[in-house]
């Protein structure tokens, strides 16, 4: 198996967890708002945001759609949750803090990971233009 075979199984792989955490976020809206700090205004808004966030770069991995864009924002966002939700919990001393940063953490690595393999195609119009050039 060659390395682009095995980097879209892996994306497509990590592309249907990031779907998973995105639906979760819609049908535990509730247990989330805890999540949410409370220097943070609006609580379960950023749980249905992030949601629909996770799952929009989640298809877009998984479709092959702007996949390095989707990493790389899936990295900032993830990155964020790290520092402003489970660091602040980790401080406060909240048992779970210290894992669910280092959870995202490890995500975001994968995202960056998934962008920097990502193949990027032109589209048929530019590449034809550039031909006669």
């Amino acid at each position: 198996m060659n390395n682009a075979t095995m980097s879209r199984i892996a994306t497509i792989a990590f592309a249907l967890v990031i779907i998973i955490f995105g639906v979760t976020h819609f049908v535990n809206t509730q247990d989330m708002r805890n999540y949410v700090p409370s220097f943070i205004p609006g609580g379960g808004f950023w749980v249905y945001i992030t949601g629909f966030f996770l799952l929009a770069s989640g298809i877009a991995m998984l479709i092959n759609w702007q996949v390095r864009l989707a990493a790389l924002l899936l990295t900032v966002l993830l990155l964020c949750f790290a520092l402003f939700v489970h660091l602040p919990r980790t401080i406060n001393g909240f048992e779970s803090g210290v894992g669910l940063m280092l959870k995202d953490i490890g995500l975001a690595a994968a995202a960056l990971l998934v962008a920097s393999r990502s193949v990027e195609t032109q589209p048929m119009v530019e590449a034809r233009g550039r031909a006669h050039a």
